[in-house]
Protein backbone atom coordinates (compact mmCIF):
# COMPACT_ATOMS: atom_id res chain seq x y z
CA UNK A 1 0.00 0.00 0.00
CA UNK A 2 1.35 3.47 -0.48
CA UNK A 3 1.13 6.24 1.74
CA UNK A 4 -0.34 9.39 1.02
CA UNK A 5 3.07 11.20 1.52
CA UNK A 6 4.44 8.82 -1.71
CA UNK A 7 1.13 9.69 -3.13
CA UNK A 8 1.76 13.35 -2.92
CA UNK A 9 5.52 13.43 -3.88
CA UNK A 10 4.87 11.85 -6.82
CA UNK A 11 2.41 14.23 -7.80
CA UNK A 12 4.59 17.10 -7.30
CA UNK A 13 6.91 15.09 -9.11
CA UNK A 14 5.08 14.57 -12.04
CA UNK A 15 3.92 17.96 -11.88
CA UNK A 16 7.35 19.51 -12.03
CA UNK A 17 8.49 17.07 -14.95
CA UNK A 18 5.08 17.85 -16.94
CA UNK A 19 5.62 21.64 -16.66
CA UNK A 20 9.20 20.93 -17.84
CA UNK A 21 8.11 18.84 -20.92
CA UNK A 22 5.37 21.22 -21.69
CA UNK A 23 2.66 18.75 -21.21
CA UNK A 24 -0.75 19.82 -21.38
CA UNK A 25 -4.04 17.55 -20.42
CA UNK A 26 -5.88 15.49 -22.78
CA UNK A 27 -8.71 17.72 -24.45
CA UNK A 28 -11.59 16.30 -25.72
CA UNK A 29 -12.62 16.79 -29.52
CA UNK A 30 -16.10 16.27 -30.44
CA UNK A 31 -14.93 13.08 -33.08
CA UNK A 32 -13.82 11.26 -29.63
CA UNK A 33 -17.86 11.91 -27.98
CA UNK A 34 -19.23 9.64 -31.24
CA UNK A 35 -18.43 5.97 -29.59
CA UNK A 36 -17.76 5.13 -26.27
CA UNK A 37 -15.11 2.03 -27.34
CA UNK A 38 -13.08 5.04 -29.15
CA UNK A 39 -13.49 7.15 -25.82
CA UNK A 40 -12.41 4.86 -23.05
CA UNK A 41 -9.25 4.06 -25.68
CA UNK A 42 -8.59 7.66 -25.73
CA UNK A 43 -9.33 8.12 -22.00
CA UNK A 44 -6.18 5.05 -21.44
CA UNK A 45 -4.06 8.21 -22.74
CA UNK A 46 -4.66 11.01 -19.94
CA UNK A 47 -1.31 12.44 -18.52
CA UNK A 48 -0.11 12.53 -14.99
CA UNK A 49 0.36 16.17 -14.74
CA UNK A 50 0.15 15.97 -10.67
CA UNK A 51 -1.82 18.87 -9.41
CA UNK A 52 -0.74 21.69 -11.82
CA UNK A 53 -3.42 23.38 -13.92
CA UNK A 54 -1.08 24.57 -17.02
CA UNK A 55 -1.60 28.01 -18.29
CA UNK A 56 -4.65 28.62 -20.19
CA UNK A 57 -6.89 25.92 -18.24
CA UNK A 58 -9.36 26.59 -15.37
CA UNK A 59 -9.90 23.73 -12.93
CA UNK A 60 -13.62 23.05 -12.48
CA UNK A 61 -13.71 19.24 -10.99
CA UNK A 62 -11.67 16.61 -9.61
CA UNK A 63 -13.24 12.98 -10.00
CA UNK A 64 -12.32 9.41 -8.02
CA UNK A 65 -11.50 6.78 -10.36
CA UNK A 66 -10.89 2.95 -10.13
CA UNK A 67 -7.60 2.66 -12.17
CA UNK A 68 -7.45 -1.40 -11.33
CA UNK A 69 -10.41 -2.33 -13.47
CA UNK A 70 -12.40 -4.18 -10.79
CA UNK A 71 -13.81 -1.53 -9.36
CA UNK A 72 -18.02 -1.51 -8.91
CA UNK A 73 -20.45 1.24 -8.91
CA UNK A 74 -21.39 1.07 -5.83
CA UNK A 75 -18.26 2.05 -4.81
CA UNK A 76 -17.02 5.93 -3.84
CA UNK A 77 -15.10 5.22 -7.03
CA UNK A 78 -16.21 5.71 -10.19
CA UNK A 79 -15.57 2.82 -12.69
CA UNK A 80 -14.27 3.71 -15.95
CA UNK A 81 -17.19 3.65 -17.70
CA UNK A 82 -19.35 5.43 -15.46
CA UNK A 83 -15.83 8.27 -15.99
CA UNK A 84 -16.11 7.67 -19.23
CA UNK A 85 -20.14 8.32 -18.87
CA UNK A 86 -19.40 11.46 -17.22
CA UNK A 87 -16.64 12.83 -19.93
CA UNK A 88 -19.56 12.16 -22.79
CA UNK A 89 -21.78 14.44 -20.53
CA UNK A 90 -19.74 17.14 -20.24
CA UNK A 91 -18.93 17.31 -23.60
CA UNK A 92 -15.78 18.09 -25.86
CA UNK A 93 -13.73 21.11 -25.35
CA UNK A 94 -13.12 20.05 -21.53
CA UNK A 95 -9.76 18.51 -20.30
CA UNK A 96 -8.38 15.49 -18.13
CA UNK A 97 -5.21 14.97 -16.02
CA UNK A 98 -4.40 13.10 -13.65
CA UNK A 99 -3.70 14.83 -10.34
CA UNK A 100 -2.73 11.78 -8.05
CA UNK A 101 -2.24 8.10 -8.57
CA UNK A 102 -2.54 5.31 -6.03
CA UNK A 103 -2.43 1.83 -5.87
CA UNK A 104 -6.18 1.55 -7.15
CA UNK A 105 -7.55 4.70 -8.06
CA UNK A 106 -6.65 7.57 -8.87
CA UNK A 107 -7.71 11.56 -8.64
CA UNK A 108 -8.56 13.00 -11.99
CA UNK A 109 -8.57 17.14 -12.57
CA UNK A 110 -11.36 18.23 -15.20
CA UNK A 111 -10.21 21.77 -16.98
CA UNK A 112 -11.75 24.03 -19.23
CA UNK A 113 -10.15 26.94 -21.30
CA UNK A 114 -9.69 30.21 -20.15
CA UNK A 115 -8.81 31.72 -23.16
CA UNK A 116 -5.37 31.18 -23.75
CA UNK A 117 -5.32 27.01 -23.87
CA UNK A 118 -2.51 25.46 -25.66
Amino acid sequence: MMSIEYIQSQSRKAARESQKAGKGPLVIEPYMLNDLDMLTEDLSRIPFLGDRTPKGWRKIDTLFVDSSGFGAEYEPAMTFRQFAMTVMRNGAGKAYSIAQAGQFQVYINVFQPTGGAK
